[in-house]
């Protein structure tokens, strides 16, 4: 404790910086976006002299009440289908020691540039960039293992397209989904990729509100299905 809290520094000369620190337990990415612009624009408001009225209730319980409520029996069918040839884990194979698996063993940041042959690719397959991403992914993962059946995690998003104003709602709605794929030589790369961004989509549209644990459980693999996980962040920024 606290959960978040913040810090006003004064620098001089009339300079103040404010320092804004949370638990990733509170919100998510998009609703931090969400966050900092509504107070960036409550901020222009009031120093114009404006009034910023009631601000309308976001009632994060509404989402919670609807994620206990939902249809865990056909959720558990399905992913119970989904993980059904899954015959063992995918593990990097760089670190040998099972209890050091879960630490950092190296940081690199690389910035992915997608090229305007890349961008007529996935447009001409209709596919997003995520799905190629996780394509590439599942390809160099089954090159590392040497099998033919890989899996890794998807960070999802977790927001119900149908409830009006999602885009703006505010809490921890993120979820992370097993994404299980074949290599196959014999099919073209984008039928391949098709096939993948289909069953990914449904299983995050249909059936992504169930925990990992709860997911993992359907498995006949004992214990975590992966130890790499994919987070695509294409949510709104504000300048």
């Amino acid at each position: 404790a606290p959960l978040f809290r913040i810090t006003m520094l004064y620098l001089g000369e009339g300079v103040t910086k404010m320092v804004f620190t949370n638990h990733h337990l509170l919100w998510d990415g998009w609703s931090f976006s969400r966050l900092v612009g509504s107070f960036i624009s409550s901020y222009t408001l009031l120093e114009s002299g404006g009034d910023l009225g009631i601000p309308e209730v976001d009632d994060y319980g509404v989402h919670i009440r609807k994620v206990l409520s939902s249809d865990t029996f056909k959720a558990k069918s399905f992913w119970k289908g989904y993980l059904g040839e899954l015959e063992k884990a995918t593990v990097l194979p760089f670190v040998r020691d099972e209890k050091g698996r879960n630490k950092i063993f190296g940081n690199r940041e690389d910035k992915l540039v997608i090229s305007q042959g890349i961008q007529s690719y996935i447009e001409r397959h209709h596919i997003t960039a995520n799905t190629l991403v996780q394509g590439v992914w599942s390809y160099l993962l089954s090159r590392y293992t040497g099998e033919d059946q890989v899996c890794f995690g998807s960070t999802i998003s977790g927001r119900d397209s149908d409830v009006v104003g999602i885009e703006d709602k505010v809490g921890l709605y993120i979820n992370t989904i097993p994404v299980c794929i074949d290599i196959r030589g014999e099919m073209f790369v984008s039928d391949w990729l098709q096939e993948l961004q289909g069953q990914h989509t449904i299983a995050r549209e249909e059936y992504g509100y169930l925990s990992l644990s709860s997911i993992e459980s359907q498995s006949s693999v004992q214990g975590s299905l992966f130890d790499s996980i994919i987070v695509f962040e294409n949510y709104p920024v504000e300048e």
